[in-house]
């Protein structure tokens, strides 16, 4: 869905992602610039398809402690290295 101000969005419960997964639900491999974190979630990015973490800096944590505010991460203006580079991800509840 693309909201005319943030670009392309989908919203994702939960989970563990791949690129098999993602395709499935419209979404394209090395396609990611920006993450919306629910409040009190956590994301592990990774690089690489199937979880792999083949270096240090192949997978990054990143984290929502607020009760309830949503937190933005623009992949393509921070330090990470990881914008239209994630092939897997992994959600969960803090």
């Amino acid at each position: 869905m693309n909201d005319g101000n943030m670009g392309w969005n989908k919203f994702l419960k939960p989970g563990s992602y791949d690129v098999d997964r993602f395709n499935s639900l419209g979404i394209q491999d090395n396609d990611l610039s920006g993450i919306m974190l629910a409040p009190k979630t956590k994301i592990l990015l990774y690089k690489n398809p199937g979880f792999a973490n083949n270096q240090v800096d192949d997978v990054v944590e990143l984290e929502n402690a607020s009760p309830d505010q949503f937190k933005h991460i623009c992949l393509a203006v921070n330090d990470l290295q990881f914008n239209d580079a994630i092939s897997s991800i992994r959600i969960s509840n803090i």
